[in-house]
């Protein structure tokens, strides 16, 4: 199925360049001369070629001059039902010419253009579908990149680079997500021209470059872990070297393993450690439990030893953390006696002014009776208006003394909490402190849980290191390894992994 439409987009593609290179001539010969060189799209007669047309003819000539394309078929003008399109197009015979001669290509017969019954130029997808067939042993340009830079002619806008994601798909503007997966880039360049002349109906002339392949990964047995850049021949040797050679049975080489291996096997120890000290602080405890993983890895007595040696930075922790709950509960305490001593005065003056309210009454009807001089009246009320004016006074201590009160509740609340989110951040931290150390044991090719002191092993025949090199490659079926030596060539994304044959 696949090279049938192959075959006849081949055919379709070199009849439209000769017929449209024959209607160039004709319009040529039929034009004056001092008449402009356009034509609008929105005005182009059925039939008449674009200028995406005639650039996509000319780049297949000149891949075919230039011996690009491996052969010339033969151009045909039956109708293919794979395409269908209400607009006829010009198509022409034209016999089969070596490839890579220009003067045979050019010069070859071409009969009178004739109409097709309906035919078009196979879509995005199409070509999708033909550079794959035609490409599925063949290395792609674009298969491994991690950013490609696309150029629309024009469209300032659009260009820029891209991002390639993890399922093989760009994101563009207008055109939106596309998939790129099995295409090179002459492809890719056809698909977004044909989609962005469809959605803006203008013209479009794409160009698509590589701008960062995806990294190569090297890891085991070397000095620099990590990543190093793809480029074309990259192989195991050189991607190894980037990251700064591996391991040797040299006394150097091997104690420098076994350092690296005691280094991270004690990390984990001591976090082991300090994790049981937090987990004894975040629930308040008065002492550290021994964690059992600790005991596992370095026996009792030593997992005894760690756990003392957390003990004074346990209690210092301790003591600062329960110092500063005390002072704000003493802060409490003492606020809370202000406040309820504030309440209690501000009761009795409240008692006082009533009765001093019924005192003044009892005056004012005496003064009215003409019994009651007036000097003793006003001194009455000036007594009840200071009663008034600290009562007032007290009022306003006593809310403070609220407002105070309930700020150091919060303020000791808050502490505790802060405490705790602390201390959840600092395991949380811990916890993956000793994820990454297990995975840089495990990439040493250690896979027991003890230090390892020894050096490494010696092939006793030669008195080299038994190196192991593999290519860990992810492909439609998820990853796989793939067992090589020092000269097998990466791709993209390859992951090299160094061990030592014990």
């Amino acid at each position: 199925m696949w090279q049938k439409i192959q075959n006849n987009w081949q055919g379709l593609l070199l009849a439209t360049a000769a017929g449209i290179l024959l209607t160039q001539g004709l319009q040529a010969q039929s034009r004056p001369s001092n008449a402009p060189h356009r034509i609008e799209d929105s005005a182009r007669p059925i039939g008449q070629p674009s200028r995406l047309d005639i650039g996509r003819a000319q780049t297949t000539l000149e891949r075919i001059a230039t011996g690009t394309a491996k052969s010339l078929p033969q151009a045909t003008t039956r109708h293919n039902s794979d395409f269908n399109n209400n607009s006829p197009l010009i198509v022409t015979e034209a016999k089969p010419a070596p490839a890579g001669k220009v003067d045979d290509v050019r010069s070859a017969p071409i009969s009178a253009p004739v109409v097709a019954p309906t035919a078009t130029v196979p879509s995005a997808s199409m070509v999708s579908a033909t550079s794959t067939a035609s490409t599925s042993t063949e290395p792609l340009d674009i298969a491994g990149a991690e950013r490609i830079n696309i150029k629309f002619q024009g469209q300032p806008e659009l260009s820029g680079d891209y991002r390639v994601n993890d399922d093989q798909t760009i994101s563009v503007p207008v055109v939106g997500r596309m998939s790129i997966a099995r295409l090179d880039a002459a492809a890719l360049e056809l698909a977004l021209a044909d989609r962005v002349s469809r959605l803006t109906g203008r013209e479009a002339y794409v160009t698509v470059e590589v701008a960062e392949y995806r990294p190569v990964f090297v890891s085991g047995y070397v000095s620099r872990p990590g990543t190093a850049p793809w480029k074309p021949g990259l192989t195991v040797l050189q991607a190894i070297t980037i990251a700064g050679g591996d391991f040797r049975s040299s006394a150097s080489g091997g104690d420098n393993f076994s350092l690296r291996v005691q280094r991270a096997v004690d990390d984990q120890k001591r976090i082991f450690a300090q994790v049981a000290r937090l987990e004894a602080e975040r629930a308040g405890a008065t002492k550290i439990a021994i964690p059992e993983r600790l005991v596992a890895r370095v026996g009792t007595q030593q997992a005894k030893e760690l756990i003392d040696a957390q003990n004074s930075v346990f209690a210092s922790r301790r003591s600062a953390s329960d110092a500063q709950i005390a002072g704000l509960e003493r802060a409490i305490d003492l606020t809370k006696t202000e406040f309820e001593g504030m309440s209690s005065q501000k009761k009795r003056l409240a008692e006082q002014l009533d009765a001093r309210r019924g005192q003044l009454a009892r005056l004012k009807s005496v003064y009215d009776k003409g019994l009651l001089r007036n000097d003793r009246l006003v001194d009455e009320q000036i007594k009840m208006a200071d009663l008034e004016e600290k009562i007032a006074s007290v009022g306003v201590s006593t809310a403070r003394a609220s407002s105070t009160l309930v700020g150091l509740e919060r303020e000791l609340a808050n502490a505790r909490q802060d405490r705790n989110a602390a201390i959840d951040a600092e395991l949380l931290k811990l916890e993956r402190d000793v994820a990454q150390l297990d995975l840089e044991i495990q990439s040493l090719g250690v896979t027991s849980s003890k230090p390892i002191l020894t050096s490494t092993s010696k092939d006793g025949k030669d008195g080299k290191d038994s190196v192991i090199y593999e290519i860990v490659r992810q492909d439609r079926t998820g990853p796989r390894t793939i067992v090589a030596d020092r000269y097998s060539l990466l791709r993209p994304g390859d992951m090299v992994v160094v061990s030592m044959k014990q």
